[in-house]
């Protein structure tokens, strides 16, 4: 009986706690991947966009040269651009300005996406959470599959997605069939995938909902059943 008591008072207690801290562990993962997100794979984005325009410039470039030099008229065709022997009067537009320009473009957007202030502006496609999630199950489905020679990859992937959504049915126990060092190494390690993976599914969950909650702002304001924030405050929605 007191032990049926102080089990109840402990998870009243324990379960809200947990919670809390997987909450506010979820919050900091979150700003933390919208950093990463908005700083390595936009900027990554941004280098192969430079190197293309780069490539772009300098070929046409070499070919506005080589036909500079040999026919005249092929100039237009292969750049785009018109000589002055065959033009006229028309001004021919020089790559090396197009060069500059396109550099200038880049770094300014660069710069944009580097010099964000608030990285809860950031927005993560919702699919992004859907494969971080997917990923980590199918990650721990080959790890637990590894271990336990009796499970497949349904198996391993079940015991993944019943465990992390709290669901926790208990049919499947990894480290049971081992002898009791192996045991505790591995519900170390267990309970190590166990508390990352339950952050990760609280910081997907808390970009997915702000994404949802984007994308039904938008859609309100598309509706006309609310007043768009940019028009009320001139500003763009975040």
């Amino acid at each position: 009986m007191w032990g049926r008591i102080v089990t109840i008072l402990y998870a009243t207690i324990g379960i809200p706690l947990c919670l809390l801290t997987l909450t506010n562990l979820g919050g900091f993962m979150a700003t933390a991947f919208r950093f990463i997100y908005n700083n390595i794979c936009c900027g990554l984005c941004c280098l192969c966009c430079e190197y293309r325009e780069k490539a772009q410039v300098r070929s046409a470039a070499l070919k506005y040269k080589d036909a500079e030099n040999g026919d005249p008229g092929a100039s237009e065709a292969l750049t785009g651009i018109s000589s002055p022997e065959s033009s006229g009067s028309k001004r021919s537009k020089s790559p090396t300005k197009g060069k500059v320009s396109t550099t200038v473009t880049w770094r300014s957007g660069l710069k944009r996406v580097l010099k964000t202030e608030d990285n809860k502006a950031v927005r993560v496609p919702i699919y992004v959470s859907f494969l971080l999630i997917a990923g980590y199950i199918l990650s721990g489905a080959v790890l637990f599959t590894l271990w336990e020679k009796d499970w497949d990859y349904l198996e391993g992937s079940y015991f993944c997605f019943i465990t992390l959504s709290t669901i926790g049915f208990g049919d499947f126990v990894p480290g049971t069939t081992q002898d009791s060092w192996n045991n505790q190494q591995k519900l170390v390690l267990c309970a190590m995938y166990l508390i990352i993976g339950l952050s990760l599914i609280a910081m997907c969950f808390d970009l997915m909902q702000e994404e949802a909650r984007n994308k039904v702002r938008a859609l309100g304001a598309k509706l006309g059943l609310f007043d768009d924030d940019k028009k009320s405050t001139g500003k763009p929605p975040i």
